[in-house]
């Protein structure tokens, strides 16, 4: 068993998890910054959870890469991958709360917009008063 705690696979199972909590605490961090007046902080961090993902990814074809050799070896194998998935399981659950926050902005910010683009009926109706002559007829 010491052989194949220092193996490959376990190494690179840990590395994916150490990834994965990376990334389910940084959703907490990202989502404060939804709809702040952070903007460049925002972008900042999900241009660092892009870079997460991408190692990620890396370590995630480092993994089915690894072959066992032995049934034991593959039954462990196959341990060590679902206890992977559980924690990617979590930190998917994570990135979907942040996906449905950063949508709902999105749209939020989309009908403020397509609002402000639409006539106002009640300062139009009232500016038209703007226009009269405020000055007294002698006439009548």
């Amino acid at each position: 068993m010491a052989v194949l705690e220092h193996s490959p696979i376990m190494r690179h199972a840990a590395t994916a998890k150490r990834l994965l909590a990376a990334l389910q605490q940084h959703t907490e961090t990202t989502l404060n910054l939804v709809g702040g007046d952070a903007p460049t902080e925002f972008f900042a961090a999900l241009n660092d959870r892009d870079r997460l993902l991408a190692e990620l990814n890396s370590v995630v074809e480092a993994i089915t890469r690894e072959r066992a050799m032995t049934r034991r070896d593959r039954q462990i194998q196959i341990a060590v991958v679902q206890d992977v998935v559980h924690t990617a399981t979590a930190a998917l659950a994570s990135h979907n709360q942040l996906v449905a926050r950063v949508q709902r902005e999105r749209d939020r910010l989309a009908d403020a917009v397509q609002r402000s683009s639409r006539p106002d009926t009640v300062a139009n109706q009232y500016s038209g008063y703007a226009r009269r002559s405020a000055g007294l007829s002698v006439t009548g």
